[in-house]
């Protein structure tokens, strides 16, 4: 499966504008537009990340917004329902032969980043230089032929090796998480068969990427204590 990861800014964007006002980041499914009455309607479903006074900001800013047509929010959870014109130019990630299954992940300064996939290589470029021709704002992060596991997102785990899933998967079982534990990395190394090292190893880089799958990227100490602005 071929991939293309591209990131894009767009003026009307009404999740990057939000996500760059008010200093969030937001993963989200991206759907299809549908007409109704002669207006044409975006669905977006997205999941905020960022402090929670500024997460009850942006839902009341969508809040207020008369274009929006639908709303329900839920912690850090919120869909609406937007109506634009149909010469409203919004770009979407919809193309023939082209599809995405990966949430478009937003950052606080207003970029979505798309993972477009396909079994053709040229619709994949194609679709591509249809962004950039229509989107000045486009960057191209890259286009790679990748296993079909890493274009799929409807997994629990994050990419793990099998050293990693076999580390995690035996602490769980064993009850290393447990308060109090019922069982120490030592043991849990010596049933695997393998070094206390190694495990330590394995076991800590595979809690790193589900602790950033959810809360994100490290950051500096210079970002953490300048903190939103």
């Amino acid at each position: 499966m071929w991939i293309a990861t591209v990131k894009i800014r767009y003026e009307n964007s009404p999740v990057g504008i939000r996500c760059s006002r008010f200093k969030l980041e937001s993963s989200g499914m991206p759907f299809a537009p549908f007409q109704h009455e002669g207006g044409v309607y975006y669905p977006y479903f997205e999941t905020l990340k960022g402090l929670p006074e500024r997460i009850a900001m942006f839902i009341e800013d969508v809040r207020t917004d008369s274009s929006v047509k639908h709303i329900e929010a839920e912690g850090d959870a919120i869909f609406f329902l937007q109506e634009t014109s149909a010469k409203e130019r919004v770009p979407k990630p919809i193309f023939s032969k082209v599809f995405t299954v990966k949430p478009v992940l937003t950052d606080a300064q207003g970029y979505e980043a798309w993972e477009l996939c396909s079994w053709d290589e040229a619709a994949l470029k194609n679709a591509v230089i249809a962004l950039q021709k229509d989107y000045l704002n486009v960057e191209v992060l890259g286009i790679v032929q990748q296993p079909l596991h890493a274009a799929y997102s409807q997994q629990v785990l994050p990419e793990l090796t099998d050293g990693q899933k076999q580390a995690l998967h035996l602490a769980v079982q064993g009850g290393y998480y447990n308060y109090p534990r019922k069982t120490e990395l030592s043991m849990l190394a010596a049933e695997a068969k393998i070094s206390l090292s190694t495990y330590r190893e394995h076991l800590r880089k595979s809690e790193k990427k589900l602790m950033e799958g959810i809360f994100g990227k490290p950051k500096s100490a210079e970002e953490r204590i300048k903190g939103p602005i």
